[in-house]
């Protein structure tokens, strides 16, 4: 039996025949179509930006795990780690136990977070996922403000879980046939320029925006009902609008005038410590912290980040905040 099955018991559906790739091949009749699938290839390994398939060919990978793997598939110091950490102890559920790549990424983590003004302090939530960071970000906002509705924006994808499919309006595909779906939630246009019926500049654009904010007060819920914003400052799978420069700032100035907190999903945002050259100058100016998966406001000083204290999953990012640099290809083992 060949390295790659051995240790799993051989029977009928695993046998010597595993390494013909044929057979590999079929096997994906067994999973259930659950999901809907961009490709069909199988994935023997995965190298920088690059992947390789189980019959040799090379793919550029411009999926990035869903922008995950930002340091590239199989990074010699993460693998590193994460091999490290195995070999010690892979799941200590946070709230069970303490960990030190637990407590070293909580240490280090918020530092890397703009936004926080002199003598201020920022803590983490890790959570699996980023609809588990978007439930607990709402679950967060309404017990802080006792208030129950939320504002969320046209086009904005905020995961697919009952909670966060509710919230997301980029498409039917997520949320058609599950009604009735969670209340209280609102949808405010987004500052689309190209898309905007009332013409296309910024100015018109962010004023539509707002006027829409406004109608929602006036005509479904009051502000001072209202929980939360809820909004991708690049808006991702609606259409990857960047929005104007102003639309931020006066979202910030809206929530601050009701006592709203603002919620900024960042799972999907491109640019991640990118710092000023992706806009993190107008976050930063306006009481948000840059994180994938965070609750970004200066009212709720609770941070979400994903994968849920898992010690091995704490471990590879603590050791991807040390990676740093410019991001490089390196050949595939072997």
């Amino acid at each position: 039996m060949s390295e790659r099955t051995s240790g799993l018991t051989a029977g009928p559906l695993l046998d010597e025949r595993a390494d013909d790739s044929a057979v590999w091949l079929a096997r994906r009749a067994g999973v259930p179509a659950v999901w809907s699938r961009y490709t069909d290839l199988v994935v023997e390994r995965g190298f920088g930006s690059w992947i390789e398939t189980i019959d040799g060919e090379r793919y550029l990978d411009y999926t990035c795990g869903i922008a995950v793997t930002n340091t590239g598939h199989a990074h010699p110091r993460v693998a590193t780690a994460i091999a490290e950490q195995a070999a010690k102890i892979i799941h200590a559920q946070q709230n069970i136990l303490y960990h030190k790549p637990g407590l070293e990424l909580h240490e280090r983590l918020p530092r890397t977070f703009p936004g926080l003004a002199g003598g201020a302090t920022a803590a983490l939530f890790l959570s699996n996922s980023g609809a588990e960071a978007i439930e607990a970000a709402v679950k967060l906002a309404k017990y802080a403000t006792r208030r129950p509705g939320i504002i969320g924006f046209r086009g904005g994808f905020h995961g697919r879980t009952h909670g966060a499919m509710a919230l997301t309006s980029s498409g039917i595909k997520y949320r058609g046939h599950y009604e009735p779906l969670l209340g209280g939630i609102h949808f405010a246009p987004y500052p689309y320029v190209l898309r905007n019926p009332t013409g296309q500049t910024d100015e018109a654009a962010l004023a539509f925006s707002l006027a829409g904010i406004e109608e929602i007060f006036a005509t479904l819920i009051y502000p001072d009902d209202v929980a939360a914003f809820l909004v991708e400052p690049i808006l991702g799978e609606g259409g990857y609008v960047v929005p104007p420069d102003g639309f931020l700032p006066a979202l910030r100035e809206i929530a601050d005038r009701h006592g709203i907190l603002l919620v900024a999903d960042e799972v999907q945002t491109p640019g991640h410590g990118q710092g000023d050259r992706i806009g993190d100058a107008p976050l930063r100016d306006h009481g948000f912290a840059r994180a994938p998966g965070s609750i970004r406001s200066r009212g709720a000083r609770r941070h979400l980040r994903r994968q849920r204290g898992r010690v091995r999953g704490c471990g590879r990012h603590a050791r991807r905040l040390r990676v740093g640099g410019p991001r490089r290809e390196f050949p595939p083992p072997g």
